[in-house]
């Protein structure tokens, strides 16, 4: 079972009242911080 790395894999994360941060290659870190941001007020918001 599971995923060779050659192939796509139907996968399925569930995340109630979390912050993830998936990153993938590079990242500028003001955008990174923007981000943050804004998902904080959102949450906050809730």
């Amino acid at each position: 079972m599971g995923c060779e790395e050659e192939k796509e894999c139907g996968c399925r994360i569930t995340i109630e009242d979390s912050i993830v941060i998936i990153i993938c290659g590079e990242i500028e870190v003001e955008r990174l911080r923007e981000s943050l941001q804004t998902a904080l007020e959102v949450k906050d918001n809730k």
